[in-house]
């Protein structure tokens, strides 16, 4: 009896991530998905394919990822929310960073495509 009302009492002091309500992320479930996949597809492929094929795969995640946090900077303050409870993903003063960040990925992304295809010849 007495655990069982310590357990209730932590599961009230400490709530779970997964109920923290986040505005707006209902939209974002598949573009969340199709990163959740194509990151398990890259894993598969690291160990399977050559590194050409794989790196090429890899770039192109990060710039999935570079695309979404310019399109929907919400989405990476929301995963920013969970280390700092403090970030709110709905604050248009701090989208701009998001969206820098996101830039700097998908310019990273395209210099690594191209240095990988002039490798591989």
């Amino acid at each position: 009896m007495q655990a069982r009302m310590r357990l209730r009492f932590l599961s009230q002091r400490v709530p779970s991530l997964a109920r923290v309500p986040q505005p707006g992320a209902d939209g974002m479930k598949f573009i969340e998905r199709f990163l959740h996949y194509a990151t398990v597809a890259w894993v598969v492929a690291y160990f399977l394919l050559p590194i050409n094929i794989w790196g090429l795969g890899m770039f192109g995640l990060i710039f999935a990822v570079g695309l979404w946090t310019v399109l929907y900077p919400q989405g990476m303050l929301g995963v920013a929310k969970a280390a700092h409870p403090a970030v709110d993903p709905e604050d248009e003063r701090l989208w701009w960073g998001a969206r820098v960040i996101g830039l700097i990925f998908i310019l990273v992304s395209i210099v690594a495509v191209m240095e990988v295809i002039a490798n591989s010849r």
